[in-house]
């Protein structure tokens, strides 16, 4: 084989390696399995989940105060030692001392009960609040729940991305060597001249700096893929999809309205704040409540004198029982604020749910912009691939027949890499874009997506402590 043919072959061998996309196996480490993954073991995944556990305590703390009483034991016990001198003096007959000792043992002990009855409505609505409140703390878990997911989904994509740019960058690397060592051949025949070398390793040159800085994105993405999914990356899916996604910008919006974690967590601001103006009012009222206690009082004391010594005993048993009533009447104003304050925070919240309203449409309709746009640039991409490979493909025949200059060849080559690597930046965005319209409607949580894992079901565990009486509790 003469060295032009030679250099044909390896024309065409370089040409052919670029067609063809670089393959993964069918099935390693899918999207789906990484979420649910993700799902059981991410960190703050976790501590969110406790977070909201430890909201939903709430509840049964202001159940206390509902037909609930309180009772207090208390004992004590003391002793005391007291020395008394009395000295007395009279005229013609002197003084006379007396020194007297006492040693006394004192012991007491009892229980309080208190059952209130009615509190100016202060309890009904703390219990209120209370459930509001867990209602936004489910919210703000929904809206973390899909942060980390979103965070999972990007590094998934990433590690694809860039594992396949070092695939494809590195057989372009691998072909300019080849071509290169046939070159410096050719060169030395006569066939083609140095300035051919010379723009050749230009482009080498470049091609292995970017092979190196892609490397190092390949190993960023690794690193983020490790922290959010707290495993490292095995063979993945290259650009998995998801199912059951808005047909229509209208379906997206009405999904948003009824499951967006950041509109429940609005709508629940206003009942919490509604809910505590109503208990800060009940505080302005009057309080009754049921009372009932018991002491056992008993004292023991030592005297120990002139006169000889003695014990005294003490015992005292006492009852009480009765109904309280308490009402301030005047604290200085500060009650009066309070309920000022809280009917400011109400008119703010109802504002507040206004402008989420308008904030959570304005996410819908971007994420639906963008996914309808990323899924174009990628259909325009992959025109654009088959043409540049066409084009290739042409050049390498005109610079095999000498029709053409080796600039031109690199030029033509160059626009073909960078279709290969704007056609996976597109998929990247459209897999992304899909996750954002997903998250935009509250549906990017491991319930709506189905993953096979066991649910966070905040309702369960407030089922299981909201009529508790007792128990600490993990």
């Amino acid at each position: 084989m003469t060295i032009r043919w030679r250099n044909s072959f390896i024309l065409l061998m370089v040409s052919a390696s670029l067609a063809g996309l670089p393959g993964f196996e069918a099935f390693g480490q899918s999207l789906e399995a990484t979420l649910a993954w993700a799902y059981e073991r991410n960190p703050r995944l976790a501590a969110a989940r406790a977070n909201l556990r430890a909201t939903v305590e709430q509840l049964p703390q202001a159940k206390s105060n509902f037909w609930r009483p309180s009772i207090t034991l208390n004992a004590q016990e003391g002793r005391s030692h007291i020395t008394q001198h009395d000295r007395e003096v009279a005229a013609g007959v002197g003084s006379t001392t007396d020194k007297t000792t006492t040693d006394a043992t004192d012991r007491k002990f009892g229980y309080d009960v208190t059952l209130p009855i009615y509190r100016g409505g202060q309890t009904m609505a703390a219990i209120r609040e209370a459930r509001a409140e867990i209602t936004k703390a489910e919210a703000d878990y929904m809206a973390t729940e899909q942060q980390i997911l979103k965070e999972v989904v990007m590094a998934y994509v990433d590690v694809v991305l860039y594992r396949t740019l070092v695939d494809v960058v590195g057989k372009n690397v691998n072909g300019l060597r080849k071509l290169e060592k046939e070159l410096i051949e050719m060169v030395a025949t006569q066939q083609r001249t140095a300035i051919d070398l010379a723009q050749l390793r230009d482009s080498l040159t470049q091609a292995e700096a970017a092979l190196a800085q892609t490397i190092g994105q390949r190993g960023v993405a690794h690193s983020r893929f490790q922290a959010v999914v707290n495993a490292a990356p095995q063979t993945l899916d290259r650009w998995p999809g998801f199912a059951n996604l808005p047909a229509s910008r209208e379906e997206a919006l009405s999904l948003a309205k009824a499951r967006n974690p950041t509109l429940r967590a609005a709508e629940s601001r206003i009942r919490t704040n509604e809910a505590t103006l109503r208990r800060l009012t009940g505080v302005l009222l009057p309080e009754v409540s049921l009372f009932h206690s018991y002491t056992h009082e008993r004292d023991k004391s030592r005297y120990t004198g002139n006169t000889g010594a003695y014990d005294e005993i003490d015992r005292e048993n006492t009852w009480s029982y009765g109904v309280r009533m308490t009402m301030p009447l005047y604290e200085g104003g500060a009650n009066h604020s309070r309920v000022r304050a809280a009917k400011q925070n109400l008119s703010s919240a109802r504002m507040t749910l206004k402008a989420v309203e308008l904030t959570v449409a304005n996410q819908v309709n971007s994420a639906w912009e963008q996914f309808t746009s990323a899924q174009q640039v990628a259909a325009i991409n992959r025109k654009r691939l088959v043409e540049s490979r066409k084009a290739e493909e042409g050049v390498a025949y005109l610079l095999r027949r000498g029709s053409t200059t080796m600039r031109e060849f690199l030029d033509v080559r160059e626009n073909y890499l960078n279709a290969m690597t704007a056609i996976e930046k597109a998929e990247r965005e459209a897999v992304l874009a899909a996750a954002d319209l997903y998250a935009s409607t509250g549906g990017l949580t491991a319930k709506v997506l189905a993953l096979p894992v066991e649910y966070q079901d905040p309702e369960a565990y407030r089922n299981r402590v909201k009529d508790q009486f007792f128990g600490l509790g993990d």
